[in-house]
Formats: structure tokens, sequence, C-alpha cells
């Protein structure tokens, strides 16, 4: 690891907290302190119509319904006003600067964690989750208090009962290739494209 990368991106996090806003009808306040056990974060660049779908499909949701959190990532166009006026939008966090989407759902999970949730759901924000989705990540999560984090089958958008896969996969450790599967039991890795952390496990881990 280079710790003088850190550094920057540390600081470049650190920095972004300063700027955060939150959405129109909400109140002007670093932190609300919520109620929702679950935070969802949606990285956004350039991406606003993807955002605001993804939003929708949230808000449709089986209980719990979560707190929205949305880091609008240095799009430098339209993005920030359009995602000023969604009205199912919670949280809105505006970064001076592109810190990739490593560093956008960072920034997510510190608001995260500063709310009380529990969990945080990393989701792309180009996904459309299903009703049940969330519900079944939390059911698996809290049957196990081992579970760090949980991750989702994918379905193609154009014909949702076909299996892209998890969203993680499998590592070939000689040629340093990865795959999607549909086999949970054969999963070695998960991505962010739809990812239940617990937030306890994510502070003991650092």
């Amino acid at each position: 690891c280079n710790r003088n990368a850190y550094g920057v991106i540390r600081g470049l996090v650190e920095r972004c907290l300063e700027f955060m806003s939150l959405s129109p009808g909400h109140a002007d306040a670093r932190t609300t302190m919520s109620n929702h056990e679950v935070a969802v974060v949606l990285v956004n660049w350039r991406g606003a119509d993807d955002t605001i779908g993804c939003l929708a499909a949230i808000n449709a949701l089986e209980a719990p319904r979560p707190l929205s959190i949305v880091i609008e990532n240095g799009s430098g166009d339209a993005s920030a006003g359009t995602l000023r006026e969604a009205s199912n939008l919670d949280i809105l966090i505006e970064s001076p600067v592109n810190l990739g989407f490593g560093g956008g759902c960072n920034l997510g999970i510190a608001r995260a964690r500063a709310e009380g949730a529990h969990f945080v759901w990393l989701l792309n924000n180009d996904a459309r989750p299903e009703a049940g989705a969330l519900s079944a990540l939390l059911q698996m999560a809290r049957g196990d208090p081992r579970l760090a984090a949980v991750g989702s089958l994918m379905h193609e958008t154009a014909d949702p009962d076909l299996a892209e896969g998890y969203n993680g996969g499998v590592i070939d450790f000689c040629t340093g290739q990865v795959r999607r599967s549909c086999n949970a039991q054969e999963i070695q890795y998960l991505s962010g494209a739809s990812l239940l952390l617990r937030l306890d496990a994510l502070a003991v881990i650092g």
C-alpha cells in the first residue's frame, strides 16, 4: 500500500466531508441521526438519470426502508442540480472532486456511520433492486452475526429471468483472472455492485 497515496485519498475524503449538502425538504444539519437500520449508498458520476431510476426502485422496496445517501462524485455536469431536486433522496453529499467509486463509497459509509446505521448497502446507481432484495440481504446478515458482508444475485436488465451471476466470483490464482459464478458455494470475493456491509465489522477491520 502506498502510504502517501493513502494519505492523499484520506485527505480528500476528509475535505469532502466539509462540502456536504442535504436535498431540499430535509434539515440542514451535518448529522440528522436517523432511525434507519440500513443506509444505502449510491455513487453518481455523470449518471443522474440512472441514479434517479435507482432511487425510485429503492423507494419501492419492502420494509425496512433504508436511508438513501447519494454521493455526487465531482461530475462537473448538471448532475448535482438534478439530484438536488430528487424527492426520494434523503442525503446528498457533493464532492468537489471525483474520488473514484471506492472513495465515493467511503464518503457514504462515513455518513452512514454518523447517522447511526448498523448496515450500509453499497449499490450501483444503474441497478434496479427487486422489492425483496434488501429484506433478503438483511435476513441473511441477521441470521449469522459473524457475516461481515452479504452479496446479491445479479440479473440482466433486458431479461430479468436471466441470471448474470453473483456480484463477485471466482479467482484464478494462476492467471489473476476472475469470473462470475451462479454457484454461491464457490464465490471467493464480493464486489460493490450490491453489497450489504455490517458497520461494526468495518470498524474492527479499519
